[in-house]
């Protein structure tokens, strides 16, 4: 404790315990920063290992038609010039049975998949599951 002299010769006591308690709006402010700034950077990471896995599978995977069989969910992006489609596909793969999977892929807004059309596919496998919608190699 010390105590000091205030103006008008008053006299003032006060403790010091070198704790901050609490901390203020500019603490939280910093922590919440921090906080999403991991999330965005964690999201843009798993964004990017997509998108390498996806060029892997199309640059060395095993190509198979697909039939789509629903359109689950689309979504418009590149300013309103294409939609991202999740289909669901039955997979007729060279060598083996047919399966089921779901996939997404970007079509031209002028030219959007429908159930029943054929699309190439390339998949892993090991990992059938594992697909891409190869539209370079698919005719529209």
């Amino acid at each position: 404790m010390s105590e000091s002299a205030a103006p008008h010769g008053l006299t003032h006591t006060h403790t010091y315990t070198g704790r901050s308690v609490g901390g203020g709006p500019l603490h939280v402010t910093v922590a919440a920063g921090a906080a999403l700034g991991a999330v965005l950077l964690l999201y843009v990471l798993a964004l990017a290992i997509a998108a390498h896995r996806r060029r892997r599978v199309l640059r060395h995977g095993v190509t198979a038609h697909a039939v789509i069989e629903a359109i689950t969910a689309h979504r418009v992006v590149a300013r309103g010039e294409a939609v991202r489609a999740a289909l669901a596909l039955t997979v007729m793969p060279p060598d083996g049975p047919d399966y089921a999977a779901v996939a997404t892929a970007v079509f031209p807004t002028d030219d959007l998949p429908e159930p029943g059309w054929t699309v190439l596919v390339r998949y892993w496998p090991s990992a059938p599951h594992r697909l891409a919608v190869d539209l370079a190699a698919t005719p529209l």
